[in-house]
């Protein structure tokens, strides 16, 4: 608990919050602007549910999601970096596995403000717009949205901590966001289940169906429980090599 409030009031001299309030204002305004046309312009014979809308929302936040991520991670090692922090840390008998697990617990924790804002405002609304509300599937959504931040964020926060030019860690995040919107376009779920910026839209509970530059249909994706599950196996396997390289490379 310690370590966790130290890596919180560091973020009182971050800038990260003008960033995160600008990320996640650009989310808002772009879900909600897509929720609003596609129901203006939903065709014949697709029903307006929340499936629908949370199908359109989702392709959104696969791309948003992971740059996010890496920002967070990149101000998080920021202080690090940009001091003698680490060693003052490492020398008061700080043990880098609670500096890192604290860092990452934070990160988490600031990826679901996103997540959070994205599900609500969505929700409200799709509601506004007389579209029933299935608290199961929006639950689901959110559920699957925040497992989906635990694999790349440890992977970007382990490349903020040992690279110290952040370029890197940005540019991961953005080619991420660029890969994380091709789940199921061009990419199966079998595939997308390695790739931990595919994420998001992988564990959407639903897909849109396309034909003919259209949505002709919504289709539940098959075995989402079981995605879930390895998706959360996956953040569990990244968060403990990220930690272990991160150990060893500070040791040297």
């Amino acid at each position: 608990m310690k370590a966790l409030g130290l890596e919180i009031s560091k973020l009182k001299r971050s800038r990260l919050w003008l960033t995160l309030g600008l990320a996640t204002g650009l989310e808002l305004v772009w879900a909600t602007a897509l929720t609003v046309i596609s129901l203006a312009r939903i065709s014949s014979g697709v029903a307006a549910t929340t499936g629908y809308i949370i199908g359109n929302a989702t392709g959104v936040h696969s791309l948003i999601a992971p740059i996010v991520s890496a920002v967070v991670a990149s101000r998080l090692a920021a202080t690090e970096h940009d001091s003698t922090m680490l060693s003052q840390l490492l020398a008061d008998g700080q043990s880098r596995t609670s500096l890192f697990l604290a860092k990452l617990t934070t990160a988490l924790a600031i990826c679901s403000v996103p997540v959070i804002a994205l599900v609500s405002i969505t929700t409200l609304v799709a509601t506004a717009n007389g579209v029933p509300t299935d608290l199961g599937m929006t639950a689901t959504w959110l559920g699957g949205l925040l497992v989906a931040n635990i694999a790349m964020t440890a992977i970007h926060l382990v490349l903020a901590m040992l690279v110290q030019r952040q370029a890197l860690t940005l540019t991961v995040g953005a080619l991420g966001g660029l890969l994380g919107t091709l789940t199921d376009i061009f990419m199966p779920s079998s595939v997308a289940i390695v790739l931990p910026w595919q994420y998001p839209a992988l564990l959407s509970p639903v897909r849109l169906v396309f034909g003919e530059g259209t949505t002709t249909g919504i289709a539940p994706l098959e075995h989402l429980g079981a995605y879930t599950l390895l998706v959360i196996v996956m953040g569990l396997a990244a968060t403990a090599l990220a930690q272990a390289v991160f150990s060893r490379q500070i040791t040297r």
